[in-house]
């Protein structure tokens, strides 16, 4: 109970935005040392402050521990791999742990997903249109369903870009009405792309104040715009600004 107790505070104090404080919890959480609970904490936090090898290994450390461990388990470390050499500008060796991820979770929505995208970032829309496509026939992903739209958009089909956005957006707006504080994060990238500017400003807004770290301040500074750069309406507060700048690099990614 005390490692979960120290556990839970390393999160909440690393959704606060005080990572100093997370990473002491986690790392004096005690109880096993090789528990994938706190390895895996550990590594996200390294991971997303610009510890990537450390955080990689870490990960490893957790799948050689682990017991009997599942294919989506095992697919999971996968893309955590991957998603922190995707942010680093590894983009072969992400493509690489990506399809790792599908080859031992066949069917995974995710998996595909994250191989989609690697596909739309090689330029080969085509392909990576069919496969998002494949993606929303068989779960109704709105992630996919806003990256459908972007591609569509890109190719300069306006119609069809229309209806997966708007595909997407009845299932963002049902979201933000069942659980309106896990969802506004995926709304603002939503609306950011097409819809209310000034409404991913507000949920934007509301993230951050419940969440004040780097991945929600990052979104806020995204839904801001010019106007944190050029300081109308007065300079951003260093909070957000130092919280920006510690972000490794903003992706097309299902938060987790």
């Amino acid at each position: 109970m005390k490692t979960e107790a120290a556990l839970t505070s390393g999160d909440l104090a690393f959704y606060r935005g005080d990572y100093a404080s997370a990473l002491k919890l986690y790392r004096g959480a005690g109880g096993n040392a090789d528990d994938p609970a706190t390895l895996l904490r550990i590594a996200n936090h390294l991971g997303r402050t610009g510890h990537a090898d450390e955080a990689i290994a870490l990960i490893d450390r957790s799948e050689a521990s682990a017991r009997l461990p599942n294919a989506r388990y095992l697919a999971d470390l996968a893309l955590r791999r991957g998603t922190i050499e995707l942010q680093r500008g590894r983009w072969d060796q992400a493509a690489r742990q990506f399809d790792r991820a599908a080859a031992l979770f066949p069917g995974w929505w995710l998996a595909e997903a994250h191989r989609a995208q690697m596909l739309a970032l090689a330029g080969k829309t085509g392909p990576a249109t069919a496969a998002f496509l494949h993606i929303v026939r068989n779960n109704p992903s709105p992630e996919a369903m806003d990256a459908l739209a972007s591609l569509y958009r890109a190719r300069g089909d306006r119609e069809r870009s229309t209806f997966w956005a708007d595909q997407a957006r009845m299932i963002w707006n049902e979201r933000l009405r069942l659980f309106p504080e896990a969802s506004y994060g995926h709304a603002v990238e939503h609306l950011l792309a097409f819809g209310d500017p000034a409404m991913a400003l507000d949920f934007a807004r509301r993230d951050f104040a419940n969440r004040p770290y780097g991945l929600t301040a990052t979104a806020l500074a995204w839904a801001l715009g010019p106007e944190i750069a050029v300081g109308i309406g007065g300079k951003p507060s260093r909070r957000v600004a130092g919280a920006s700048a510690s972000r490794p690099g903003r992706q097309g990614r299902s938060r987790a």
